[in-house]
């Protein structure tokens, strides 16, 4: 998390930082072909859900995080299709 930290001149979001730490775990295998649905699956699971009767936002940050960190010049991902690749 700390390279993307270096890398970005903009401070990172919680969500962006849960991001970061799942595309890092699962680019100890792949660096390019990640599936964007796994990512965000995996990033909702780590957050703790709302309290009852609340609406459940959960999935649509973790793909606005996700999606922002593949945006720009200091993009640190760039996600085609339904998959993503490091930079």
């Amino acid at each position: 998390m700390r390279v993307a930290n270096q890398v970005r001149s903009k401070k990172l979001g919680e969500w962006e930082k849960v991001i970061v730490e799942v595309v890092a775990e699962f680019s100890a295998a792949q660096s390019e072909g990640i599936e964007l649905k796994a990512v965000i699956d995996e990033a909702v699971r780590r957050r703790e859900a709302p309290e009852k009767g609340k609406r459940d936002t959960r999935r649509m940050n973790a793909r606005r995080a996700l999606l922002g960190l593949c945006d720009g010049d200091e993009a640190l991902y760039f996600a085609e299709g339904d998959s993503l690749s490091i930079l």
